[in-house]
């Protein structure tokens, strides 16, 4: 088994392995799927791959891989974690970090450090609204796709999304504990 280091980002839990100890994975999506299973693995809501600088623009680059196996473009927690993972092994000193995602490269910046902890300030680029970048299959191509009706279980519900690494989806609602969120 690789040696792993847990790491939680704002709620978030990632596994963090340096890529030389998985060079024997042939399947790293399939690898994060037993992996962050909360019964039968370690448990976490992804793994973040920290690997050698592509170029002499970044400093290392980063692999999100998703607990259903898929690979991220980008995940800002899952980047902050790979950071903190970085300084705390004293694999990097530096305040300014450049990481190289498949969504390009980022920045971040070391703001303190405190018995294992780190705060860094990042930089995730834009997000982007349109359906097909998010992407969301709509009826229509959308520049934005805010309170787009759309049926969950039956029943319409009013989305936003938005792409930002990761595509999200919010549902606003004025009082949460009158809906069946695990529904939605």
């Amino acid at each position: 088994m690789p040696r792993f280091t847990k790491f939680h980002g704002f709620g978030n839990d990632y596994l963090v392995f340096e890529a030389d100890q998985l060079a024997n994975v042939d399947d790293l999506g399939a690898f994060a799927h037993r992996i962050c299973n909360r019964h039968y693995g370690a448990g976490g809501d992804g793994i973040a791959v920290v690997g050698s600088a592509p170029d002499q623009n970044s400093d290392f680059s980063i692999r999100i891989f998703n607990p259903d196996g898929s690979e991220a473009g980008m995940s800002g927690n899952g980047t902050r974690c790979a950071a903190a993972y970085l300084h705390y092994h004293k694999l990097w000193t530096n305040d300014e970090l450049r990481l190289q995602t498949r969504n390009g490269l980022k920045l971040y910046e070391l703001l303190e450090t405190s018995h294992g902890s780190f705060l860094f300030r990042s930089e995730l680029g834009q997000p982007r609204f349109d359906n097909a970048s998010i992407p969301m299959r709509t009826d229509q191509p959308l520049p934005q796709v805010i309170d787009y009706p759309l049926e969950v279980g039956g029943e319409t519900v009013l989305a936003t999304a938005l792409q930002m690494g990761n595509p999200n989806c919010c549902v606003f609602v004025s009082a949460f504990h009158e809906i069946d969120w695990r529904r939605l």
